[in-house]
C-alpha cells in the first residue's frame, strides 16, 4: 500500500478572506473553482501553512503574493481583517494537524554600529553595503514584526525587522510535510540543478519529453549542459531532431510552464502539488494533453493534486480526463466557492457526479 502525506479534510477557520470553509472528502484530484478574486489562491495558501510551524514557511507564502512594500508586513495580512490570528486544522493520512498564528507590529531603536559589531566577520562587509545603500545611517525608530506560530500545539515565536529579510538572516529551520506550491508565473524561474537529477528516471523523462512534443514533434530530448570558461553554469536544453540542443530561453511559455510542472511532480513525490491558475501560459489547443500527462504522473508518484481554475474549459478537460482514468475510483472532486456574509461556502462534487450532470443539464459549477 502506498504512503505518503494527503490530506482528507481541510477545515480553514480563519485565514486571509476565508472564514469557516470546509473541504471534505479530499481526492487525489482536487479542483478549487469560485470567481475571481473568490479565495482559490488563499485555499492553496492555506494547505501550504500546513508544511510546518516554521516562520520561514509563512514567508514562503507571503513572497508569491507581494502586497506591501515590505514582505515582513505582508504577514500582517494573512488573518482576516480586523484579527490579528489565523487558524487553520486538516484530518490529514499523518492524523490531524493544527496551525494558528498571530502577529503584532511595534518600533524598535536600530542601531547601525551595534548591528554591524555583532554581524558574522565574513558577512560583515556585505551587510555594511546593503545597510548604508537603504541609508540606514546612525540609529533610527524602525517597525518590526512578532508572531508566534503553534503547530499541533508546539509553539515557535519570532521578531524580525525588515532588515533581517533583506539581509537573508530568516532561514528555514526544519522541513515538514512535503507540499510544493507553483505559482501562475513559477515557471519563469526554473532551475537546471532542480531537473538534473530527474533526468536521471529515464521512465519518467521519457514521459516528460512526450508532452513536450505538444509544442514541438521533432523534440526528442531535454539535457541539463555545463558551460565552459571562467564562470561555467548549468542551462537546460532542448535537443530537436537533426539540430545542436538549443537552451529553453529560446522557448516559449508553454515549454517552460510543462518544464516547471515536471520539476514540481518530481519534488511532490509521496506528496501534495498545488497548482494556482493551471491555464496561465497554456494554449487550450494543449490542454487535454498536458493534463494528461500531470494526472497520470501525479498518480503514478503518489501525489494528492490541487488545482485552482475559473476557465471552463479546464474544468471539462480536468473531468473528462478524471472520469476516463481509473473510472472506477472516481477520485476526482471539484469545490465550488462561495461568500455568503462572512462565511465561505463550499460545494462539493466528485468527478462522476459532473460528468453525469453534464449529460443531463447545463449546470455551471463555477458560480
Amino acid at each position: 500500500m502506498k504512503t505518503g502525506f494527503h490530506i482528507n479534510g481541510l477545515n480553514v477557520e480563519a485565514f486571509r478572506g476565508i472564514s469557516g470553509l470546509r473541504l471534505e472528502d479530499c481526492g487525489s484530484v482536487n479542483l478549487v473553482l469560485g470567481n475571481n478574486n473568490g479565495g482559490k489562491t488563499s485555499v492553496l495558501e492555506a494547505i501550504t501553512a500546513l508544511r510546518s510551524g516554521d516562520p520561514f514557511n509563512l514567508f514562503s507564502i507571503v513572497e508569491n503574493r507581494h502586497r506591501t512594500n515590505s514582505h515582513l508586513e505582508d504577514l500582517l495580512f494573512l488573518p482576516p481583517v480586523g484579527s490579528d490570528e489565523f487558524s487553520i486544522m486538516a484530518e490529514t493520512s499523518d492524523g490531524p494537524i493544527s496551525v494558528k498564528a498571530r502577529f503584532s507590529k511595534n518600533t524598535v531603536l536600530f542601531d547601525r554600529d551595534t548591528f554591524l559589531e555583532g554581524a558574522n566577520p565574513l558577512l560583515k562587509g556585505f551587510y555594511t553595503e546593503i545597510i548604508d545603500s537603504s541609508k540606514m545611517n546612525g540609529k533610527a525608530q524602525v517597525p518590526q514584526i512578532n508572531g508566534v506560530v503553534s503547530y499541533n500545539g508546539t509553539e515557535e515565536s519570532f521578531s524580525y525587522i525588515d532588515l533581517d529579510y533583506t539581509l537573508g538572516r530568516i532561514g528555514r529551520k526544519h522541513f515538514g510535510a512535503n507540499i510544493v506550491y507553483s505559482s501562475p508565473s513559477g515557471h519563469f524561474d526554473i532551475l537546471a540543478r532542480e531537473l538534473s537529477p530527474i533526468l536521471k528516471n529515464e521512465a519518467y523523462t521519457a514521459l516528460f519529453v512526450e508532452v513536450l512534443r505538444v509544442f514541438d514533434p521533432d523534440i526528442e530530448d531535454v539535457r541539463v549542459i555545463a558551460s565552459e570558461g571562467m564562470m561555467p553554469y548549468t542551462d537546460i536544453y532542448i535537443k530537436k531532431k537533426g539540430q545542436n540542443p538549443e537552451p529553453i530561453a529560446l522557448y516559449g511559455d508553454g515549454v517552460k510552464k510543462v518544464t516547471a510542472l515536471a520539476i514540481r511532480i518530481a519534488n511532490a513525490q509521496n506528496g501534495i502539488l498545488l497548482i494556482d491558475e493551471i491555464e496561465t501560459s497554456l494554449h487550450h489547443g494543449n490542454f487535454a494533453d498536458i493534463f494528461t500527462f500531470l494526472v497520470r504522473a501525479c498518480l503514478q508518484f503518489n501525489i494528492q493534486l490541487f488545482i485552482t481554475t475559473h476557465s471552463a474549459e479546464v474544468i471539462d478537460t480536468f473531468v473528462d480526463i478524471m472520469t476516463s482514468i481509473r473510472p472506477e475510483d472516481d477520485f476526482g472532486r471539484l469545490y465550488t466557492l462561495r461568500k455568503e456574509g462572512s462565511k465561505m461556502l463550499c460545494r462539493k462534487m466528485t468527478g462522476m457526479e459532473k460528468k453525469r450532470i453534464d449529460s443531463n443539464t447545463s449546470l455551471e459549477v463555477r458560480d
